[in-house]
């Protein structure tokens, strides 16, 4: 949850810096939690 928390935190700062590419790619990072099918 924290890794979760983390890219959202990079991806709103680079989104108000105006790098909106940047943003993006924190947005679409995998996470390990999403990923594993034994965490659900």
């Amino acid at each position: 949850m924290r890794n979760a928390e983390a890219r959202v935190a990079l991806g709103v700062t680079a989104a108000r810096e105006g790098d909106l590419e940047q943003a993006l790619v924190w947005a679409s990072a995998p996470s390990k939690a999403s990923a594993s099918p034994s965490l659900r």
